[in-house]
């Protein structure tokens, strides 16, 4: 799968600032996955397959959920098309270590008359043959920092069964919705909820905005 992160937004005076991960800006589950995911409406979830309806003219925001079948292998290619000079983003797993099979930075790192990196020059390369990957030794790691204007290619065995985040380890592009979650098999084949595991709901306050 290819993640695309993207468009740091310098906010105006009575702006909101939002961070994107293929074009959607993911936002927090009403309540824990993992222990209540009856209590998540469906339609708070999404990904590149299913977006929502008003994504056509507006930034997508929801829950970014990937699925991925247990025990599969994944592949994760960040391209940075984010476009500024002095970033580099530490992207973090949870729940793996995941292998860096490779990077780099084709076009040279991001100036004021550089090329930019795209997802779609990124496949060009691939389709030529030209992004190499080390299959002999790898490093494991659970953060790496993209290259500025590159590219990170990781695997890793989705064998641990849950919902796991996969974000920027910025906090503000954590916040503002640098993330997503992988769903790593079935909710049948996660480890069921304690008897009187303790409950929970929206910690998020409502927020109104003055005119």
């Amino acid at each position: 799968m290819n993640i695309i992160f993207l468009y740091v937004i310098v906010s105006p005076a009575n702006s909101v600032v939002i961070e994107m991960l293929n074009h959607i800006s993911s936002s927090s589950p009403t309540a824990p996955p993992l222990s209540q995911l009856e209590d998540v409406s469906d339609e708070m979830f999404c990904n590149g397959d299913n977006l929502p309806a008003n994504c056509k003219s507006e930034v997508c925001t929801c829950i970014h959920l990937i699925k991925i079948p247990l025990d599969s292998i994944v592949e994760i290619v960040l391209v940075d098309e984010f476009n500024s000079k002095y970033v580099r983003h530490p992207f973090h797993l949870h729940g793996f270590a995941f292998h860096v099979m490779g990077m780099g930075q084709p076009l040279g790192p991001t100036t004021d008359n550089s090329t930019r990196m795209t997802v779609g020059y990124f496949n060009e390369l691939e389709m030529n043959n030209k992004i190499m990957r080390n299959y002999n030794s790898p490093p494991s790691k659970d953060t790496v920092a993209v290259p500025n204007n590159g590219y990170a290619i990781l695997r890793f065995r989705a064998n641990n069964p849950g919902y796991w985040m996969f974000h920027c380890h910025q906090l503000f592009h954590l916040v503002a919705g640098m993330e997503l979650t992988f769903q790593v098999g079935e909710p049948k084949q996660m480890p069921p909820t304690p008897k009187n595991f303790p409950r929970c709901g929206n910690f998020k306050p409502t927020i109104k905005l003055r005119n």
